[in-house]
């Protein structure tokens, strides 16, 4: 394959991506709260299994108070999820890494079997918490761990819901930590592709112009 026919599928890609507003594709996404999360309005992350034996809260924003959590997925069968989280019921910043595995395309997005989150406490809050670093294990519910894709999920009658939205299940069992409720906490988010930079579509632009001028050359 000649190099304009591979920016040309690579241009083919990027269309295609844009115009499939219903489908999680590789790419970044920017993960905003989702307005319809159980026990809690307007949160991403949920991390019951800090606050046993009550097992509600703390709830994390991933937009409030200058947090910015991205998901990548490059169409490997990695996928990361990294940032800053901010804690509602402090109003700390908490910084995360999810590290998802076995994810494979399904139907208008991804699936993941595994994964590892790790949390960095903010050192406001490690008094209040008893850590500086937890790590938490994705958990399978109905077979998947972690699920991105176009849904509707727990949207109700939200007209600011989706299409996107990404939802993963996780357990801190094994962290040598003593946790009474067993609870199983759950990222909720919604997702917005990142766009590409505009030096990126000039840069494809004057690749597809200067193909043209080399085929009227020849």
């Amino acid at each position: 394959m000649r190099w304009y026919q591979v920016f040309g599928a690579l241009a083919l890609v990027l269309v295609s991506g844009v115009a499939s507003a219903n489908m999680v594709i590789p790419g970044q996404y920017f993960l905003s709260d989702h307005p319809n999360g159980a026990l809690s309005d307007d949160y991403g992350l949920r991390l019951d299994i800090l606050d046993p034996p009550s097992g509600v809260g703390p709830t994390f924003s991933v937009e409030l108070g200058g947090a910015r959590v991205t998901l990548t997925w490059d169409g490997s069968g990695t996928a990361i999820i990294s940032g800053s989280i901010f804690n509602n019921e402090t109003g700390s910043l908490w910084t995360i890494r999810h590290v998802l595995t076995g994810v494979s395309a399904s139907e208008s997005g991804f699936v993941a079997t595994g994964g590892t989150l790790t949390v960095n406490v903010a050192e406001a809050d490690q008094d209040l918490y008893g850590a500086t670093v937890y790590t938490f294990f994705s958990v399978p519910a109905g077979g998947d761990s972690f699920v991105a894709k176009g849904d509707s999920h727990r949207c109700g009658s939200s007209s600011d819901c989706g299409p996107l939205v990404a939802r993963g299940w996780l357990n801190i069992a094994g962290n040598g930590v003593d946790v009474n409720d067993g609870s199983i906490d759950d990222w909720l988010v919604q997702l917005t592709p990142v766009p590409l930079p505009a030096a990126f579509w000039m840069l494809l632009g004057a690749l597809g112009v200067f193909r043209v001028a080399v085929k009227r050359s020849v």
